[in-house]
C-alpha cells in the first residue's frame, strides 16, 4: 500500500516484534493532529507511570504542540483544537492494526 507521503518517505513497515514498531509507525506515517504534517513526537495519552501502554494510547504531535499540551493541561488543549485524545488515540490503533 503506497501512502505518497511528502519527502519521498516509503510506506513506513517497521519490524511487528520491536517493542517501539508501534511508536515508530506513528512518528513516520500519521501527522501531527494539530498541523496535519508529518514527522511528528509521539505523546502518550496516559503516561506510561499510569499504566499507559503503546497501542489506543499514543497521538503524533510536532514539538510546538507537544510542548504546549504539556503546558496547559489535557482538558485545556483538547478544547482549545476540537481534539478528543483518546479516540484519536483509539482511531490510529485501528488504522495500524488494518493495514495491509
Amino acid at each position: 500500500m503506497e501512502m505518497n507521503l511528502p519527502f519521498g518517505i516509503p510506506d513506513y513497515k517497521p519490524i511487528e516484534d520491536d517493542p517501539r514498531a508501534y511508536m515508530d509507525w506513528v512518528t513516520h506515517t500519521q501527522p501531527c493532529l494539530v498541523s496535519k504534517r508529518l514527522m511528528s513526537d509521539p505523546h502518550h495519552v496516559r503516561s506510561r507511570g499510569a499504566n499507559g501502554k503503546e497501542r489506543d494510547n499514543i497521538i503524533p504531535l510536532q514539538r510546538r504542540w507537544h510542548t504546549e499540551l504539556h503546558q496547559i493541561g489535557k482538558k485545556t488543549f483538547e478544547k482549545k483544537y476540537g481534539i478528543n485524545l483518546k479516540v484519536e488515540a483509539e482511531r490510529i490503533t485501528k488504522v495500524y492494526e488494518e493495514r495491509a
